[in-house]
């Protein structure tokens, strides 16, 4: 799990032995080791979707000519 996690390649040979359980297991270990950890966490806690962003723009109106 270190391996995956650090995405460092290595390999015991055993990935075709796992049950199905165990491969996805292995697959959520290493996309997480790839994004990294405060990455996805942010993004799963995030407000995602809201429509207040907290941004407003200055308006006023300008005399031409």
């Amino acid at each position: 799990m270190v391996a995956a996690f650090g995405t460092a390649g290595l390999s015991a040979g055993i990935t075709p032995h796992l049950s199905a359980a165990s491969r996805i297991v292995l697959m959520v270990v290493m996309f997480v080791g790839r994004v990294g950890l405060m990455p996805l966490v942010i993004a799963l806690t995030s407000h995602a979707g809201q429509k207040t962003s907290g941004i407003r723009y200055p308006e006023e109106r300008f005399m031409v000519g």
